[in-house]
């Protein structure tokens, strides 16, 4: 029976914590919905925004490719993004390599430990 009830302690904890974690991401996505349309002034923020949290590590080709945005409106925008420090390089483009790319604040969330 012990075994039982700190099972179910445990199933408890985790889910407070996912539910915890999931806050912060939803209050994150909110606070982008706020400011990315301000920093690149674009029709297509909403969609850059639900690129950056579908994937948070993606390469500049990835990004044109799942958001649907025009290449050069996506490069302006990944330009501003990174300008502004929402996004940054891990790896810069090399040649026709295309840089990778990290939206931290969504990976610290995601990798916190519960």
């Amino acid at each position: 029976m012990a075994g039982y009830l700190f099972f179910l302690q445990g199933v408890r904890d985790q889910a407070t914590a996912n539910t915890l974690k999931t806050r912060k991401i939803l209050d994150l996505y909110e606070k982008m919905k706020r400011e990315i349309p301000d920093i690149v002034h674009s029709q297509y923020a909403v969609q850059a925004i639900d690129a950056l949290f579908d994937r948070p590590i993606f390469s500049s080709s990835d990004f044109v490719v799942h958001s649907k945005v025009p290449r050069d409106s996506a490069l302006r925008i990944l330009k501003d993004l990174k300008k502004k420090e929402i996004i940054r390089d891990i790896r810069p483009s090399r040649g026709r390599q295309a840089a990778i790319i990290i939206f931290p604040q969504l990976i610290n969330i995601v990798e916190e430990s519960s």
